[in-house]
């Protein structure tokens, strides 16, 4: 086998763990079995809720007559906070935010992203 030959399977083989990485750490599968990007999930999220993405990539939410507000990141993560800025509660969500998951445990998966965080607040 020449050096052209082996440069190539090495060439291959390189590209294909990148492949496999690549899917394994940017695509994950939500309860459905569906393929979902976190930034597929982001943008579901903002159209959801009807509100867009700050600068620094950060959906900021305010409800309960702004006594309360969370923050969504693009890494799937949501930070409930209390009217003083206080953190309450910190979880994650899927499904363009119809659900949410506590980091404590507690799921809510009503279908309505503003619903789940009302119940967040009042069921933490």
């Amino acid at each position: 086998m020449n050096s052209n030959a082996k440069g190539a399977i090495a060439v291959g083989i390189t590209l294909g763990v990148v492949g496999l990485a690549y899917y394994f750490l940017v695509y994950k599968k939500d309860d459905k079995g569906d393929v979902y990007s976190d930034f597929d999930n982001f943008n579901s999220l903002q159209t959801n809720l009807g509100l867009k993405a700050n600068k620094d990539d950060v959906v900021v939410a305010p409800f309960n007559e702004k006594n309360n507000s969370v923050q969504f990141y693009k890494n799937n993560r949501a930070i409930f906070f209390d009217k003083n800025n206080k953190v309450v509660v910190k979880g994650s969500y899927s499904n363009g935010g119809q659900s949410i998951t506590l980091d404590n445990g507690k799921e809510f998966s009503s279908g309505s992203v503003w619903q789940n965080i009302r119940d967040v607040i009042n069921k933490k």
